[in-house]
């Protein structure tokens, strides 16, 4: 994950950044432009609950960049520069090479940043991800908003894309990645790949992730290989929407009908006093929101017992045994009848029947006639004459 904070010293930072945290579990965060240093710079990093931590600290307001990372995740340090860190990472089975770059917002100071990455990009031959805040746009369309006159797209920045051969991952989530206070949107952070790291994480992506009251949007990669979309995400994501969901629009249904119950007994008291049209029409909207929570409650019943056999149902558990012993014992074959009429109870002839049956229903020789064959079951049907044939009224 790469965000640029914009200083890190303030509570309402702390409290985003384990928010963040908790919420996505990254394994490796960079932070851009943190603007503490010293004492300042070491409370955050132990704050943050990461197990290691390496700094390129900041010059005053301008830069620095840090990395923070769990203990399961192995990095090493390979280049460091003032805009950059080039790293190896490593977890599992899983090894790329991640450079995270701030670039400088002033033109001249990021030229010889290009130069760099062109020329670390030349020796490369493995998976390579770039991701942080570039400073500049790819396209045109990737700004909104602001005067025309400074566009925003940095030549340097296209040409030094299409030398190394990257790849700009999309992102799910909003298109612009920062903002200020003018309408004016743009693009500047972004993640890039070359085509190893395309071929093998062929399903990774980059998430936009939400603002917290900051100019820029943090941004995460997920290094997915060949395989399916994180489940886990999903389901985690969707859980917490439909909780927001729950909580906003529907709310409790027991709290509502206690609320509807209560307002149509004050409504029905007041009516014996005070009978009018508005307070008529209000009693027949309660009765008709009653009726529908009653159906709601009862519906939610329903779930829940469904999600009770779901998480509860197939376990080790005395209910479960006690169900599928007595479908078991429903389905058991006790006795077969044989050619005699007689009722056989031992369990090697009937599996001796069994096999006997089936050879001579697939295996032996075919009859001319079928054993199942029904006669004399059901009565004739008597052959129509000519004159019960010809019609007795023209058709039309």
């Amino acid at each position: 994950m790469s965000w640029n904070i914009q200083g890190a010293g303030s509570k309402e930072v702390h409290g985003a950044f384990k928010e963040l945290k908790n919420r996505f579990q990254p394994d490796v965060v960079a932070i851009l432009e943190p603007r503490i240093t010293g004492g300042k710079a070491d409370y955050f990093v132990k704050r943050s609950r990461f197990d290691r931590s390496f700094r390129i600290e900041a010059d005053g307001f301008f830069g620095g960049i840090w990395l923070l990372c769990k203990e399961d995740v192995r990095v090493t340090i390979l280049k460091c520069h003032e805009q950059f860190i080039h790293t190896r990472i490593m977890k599992g089975s899983v090894e790329l090479l991640v450079t995270f770059v701030y670039a400088n917002p002033n033109p001249t100071l990021r030229r010889p940043l290009w130069d760099m990455l062109s020329k670390l990009g030349d020796s490369i031959c493995e998976p390579w991800l770039i991701g942080g805040d570039m400073n500049c746009t790819l396209h045109e369309s990737e700004r909104k908003g602001g005067s025309r006159k400074h566009g925003g797209r940095c030549k340097l920045f296209v040409d030094w894309v299409l030398q190394c051969g990257l790849h700009d991952l999309n992102m799910s989530g909003p298109k612009y990645t920062w903002l200020n206070g003018r309408g004016l949107h743009k693009k500047l952070d972004r993640f890039l790949a070359n085509d190893e790291w395309i071929n093998r994480f062929q399903h990774g992506f980059v998430e936009n992730l939400p603002r917290w009251q900051y100019d820029h949007h943090p941004i995460l990669a997920r290094c997915k290989g060949n395989q399916t979309p994180p489940t886990a995400d999903a389901v985690r994501h969707f859980c917490t929407r439909a909780k927001e969901w729950n909580h906003t629009t529907f709310g409790n249904i027991y709290n509502r009908k206690r609320r509807a119950l209560a307002r149509l007994a004050g409504v029905i008291k007041s009516r014996e006093n005070y009978s009018n049209l508005k307070l008529q029409r209000l009693e027949v909207e309660l009765l008709a929101e009653l009726d529908e929570i009653v159906q709601q409650e009862e519906l939610l019943l329903i779930q829940k017992s469904n999600r009770d056999w779901t998480l509860h149902g197939d376990k080790n558990t005395k209910w479960y045994h006690s169900y599928v012993k007595s479908c078991r014992r429903r389905n058991r074959v006790i006795s077969l009848k044989a050619d005699d009429r007689r009722m056989v109870y031992d369990q090697e002839e009937m599996r001796s029947m069994a096999e006997n049956f089936l050879k001579n229903l697939y295996v032996g020789p075919p009859t001319p006639q079928s054993i199942y064959t029904l006669r004399n079951c059901f009565p004739a049907i008597p052959r129509p004459t000519s004159e019960e044939l010809t019609l007795k009224r023209p058709m039309t």
